[in-house]
């Protein structure tokens, strides 16, 4: 067992002791071209992605700003139109019990 990890740390050590850097593959490489230049801007494509790389995060936010607002007036008039369904039903057995006392005298 002990021979074994001499042996396999011998041969990794060997193996880094000859490994050169990949210097060169840059130095050698003669025919590099420059990168492409981007293309032109009447592509629609490229219009259509500027247009919400620009205007993107000012159409979010008053999108979340409306849909916020549009949450809190519907979470109103539902709550104003429990309010009002319970007062109804006060008034109604209000009215009732009236009535039966009202009938009793």
């Amino acid at each position: 067992m002990f021979q074994l990890r001499q042996v396999a740390g011998r041969r990794v050590a060997s193996v880094l002791r000859t490994a050169r850097p990949l210097q060169g593959a840059r130095r050698g490489n003669s025919s590099y071209q420059p990168p492409t230049p981007p293309p032109s801007a009447s592509n629609p494509h490229f219009l259509q992605r500027d247009f919400y790389k620009t205007f993107g995060r000012p159409m979010g936010k008053v999108f979340l700003g409306a849909l916020f607002t549009y949450q809190v007036l519907y979470w109103t008039w539902l709550k104003m139109e429990s309010l009002e369904i319970r007062e109804d039903k006060a008034g109604q057995s209000h009215t009732t019990a009236m009535d039966g006392l009202r009938s009793q005298v």
